[in-house]
C-alpha cells in the first residue's frame, strides 16, 4: 500500500512542475508581445515625425498638401501616444520602463513641433529650416530601420538595416552641426532630432 502514496507524490510533483512551467511560458509570451507591441507604436511614431517633416517643407513652399501631411501625421502621434494599446501598457505596469519614458519624451517633443509647424507660412527658401527638416527626416526613417531591425525577425538582414539606420542617424546629426537653435521653431527641431538620433537605440534594449 506504500506504493500508492509514493505513486500520487510523483504525480502531484510532475503536476507542479507542468504548472509552473505553463506560467513562466505564459510569462514569456505575455512579455514578447508587449515589447513587440511597444516597438510597433513606436514606428509609428517615427513614421508620424518623418511626415512632419515633409509636410513642414511643403507648407513653406505653399504647396496645400503639406496641410493634410501634417493632419495626418498628428493623427499617427495621437494613435501612438494615446490609444488602447499605450494605455493597456500602463495598465499592465510597463508604464516606467526605460522605453516608456523615451516615447513619452519623443511624442511630447513631436506635438510641440507639430503645434510650431502648423502655424508655418510660405517663405522665401530659408535653407537653415529645409535643412532641418531634411535632417529630421533622415533621424525618423533612420529610427525607424533601427526599430524593425531591434525586433530580430530577419536574420542578417536586421544587422544590414540597423547599420543603415545609424548611418543615417549621424548624418542627421551632420546636417545641424553647424545649426543655431536662435529661434522657438529651430530647437524644437533639434530637440525631436536628438530624441531620435541620441536615444532610440539604447532605449528599446533596455526593454528586452
Amino acid at each position: 500500500m506504500r506504493i500508492l502514496p509514493v505513486i500520487l507524490s510523483l504525480v502531484l510533483s510532475v503536476w507542479l512542475v507542468s504548472c509552473n512551467q505553463s506560467e513562466d511560458t505564459e510569462q514569456h509570451k505575455h512579455h514578447t508581445q508587449s515589447n513587440m507591441t511597444m516597438q510597433h507604436l513606436y514606428m509609428l511614431l517615427e513614421h508620424g515625425v518623418s511626415m512632419m517633416a515633409q509636410g513642414a517643407t511643403l507648407k513653406l513652399q505653399g504647396d496645400k498638401h503639406g496641410d493634410v501631411m501634417l493632419s495626418q501625421s498628428a493623427d499617427l502621434l495621437r494613435r501612438a501616444m494615446s490609444g488602447p494599446e499605450m494605455a493597456a501598457m500602463h495598465k499592465g505596469g510597463q508604464g516606467q520602463s526605460a522605453m516608456m519614458h523615451h516615447t513619452h519624451d519623443l511624442g511630447a517633443a513631436a506635438f510641440d513641433l507639430l503645434d510650431l509647424m502648423m502655424s508655418l507660412q510660405e517663405t522665401p527658401v530659408q535653407e537653415d529650416d529645409y535643412r532641418l527638416h531634411y535632417a529630421l527626416n533622415m533621424a525618423a526613417q533612420g529610427a525607424s530601420l533601427k526599430s524593425l531591425a531591434i525586433m530580430g525577425m530577419a536574420g542578417d538582414i536586421d544587422q544590414a538595416m540597423q547599420q543603415h539606420g545609424q548611418t543615417m542617424q549621424e548624418g542627421a546629426m551632420h546636417l545641424i552641426k553647424e545649426t543655431s537653435a536662435d529661434t522657438a521653431y529651430k530647437k524644437a527641431v533639434l530637440k525631436v532630432i536628438h530624441l531620435l538620433a541620441n536615444e532610440t537605440s539604447e532605449s528599446m534594449q533596455h526593454s528586452h
